[in-house]
């Protein structure tokens, strides 16, 4: 995308409007208000993701997952890092 004043605006606003936002629910919720965000992961769900890719998944990911299992976009047909998709 060729950056224009606009585009450059936008990632301004968006840029701004992620300051102090810890959570990657609202980031998410920033980036894409129409997306569906998926109900949390419990530890166990994550521990049998670990166990069938028989390796330890990294902690930022661990934390992304205890606030939502993925979320699926309208312009993508399927989920989006969902720790089902991870596990099969």
């Amino acid at each position: 995308m060729p950056l224009t004043d606009d585009n450059l605006k936008r990632y301004v606003t968006l840029r701004d409007k992620m300051k102090g936002v810890g959570s990657w629910r609202e980031r998410a919720r920033i980036c894409d208000p129409d997306a569906m965000l998926h109900a949390p992961v419990s530890c166990s769900l994550i521990q049998e993701a670990e166990q069938k890719l028989n390796i330890e998944l990294p902690a930022d990911l661990k934390e992304i997952y205890s606030e939502s299992n993925g979320m699926q976009d309208l312009y993508i047909p399927r989920n989006v890092t969902s720790v089902h998709c991870c596990s099969r």
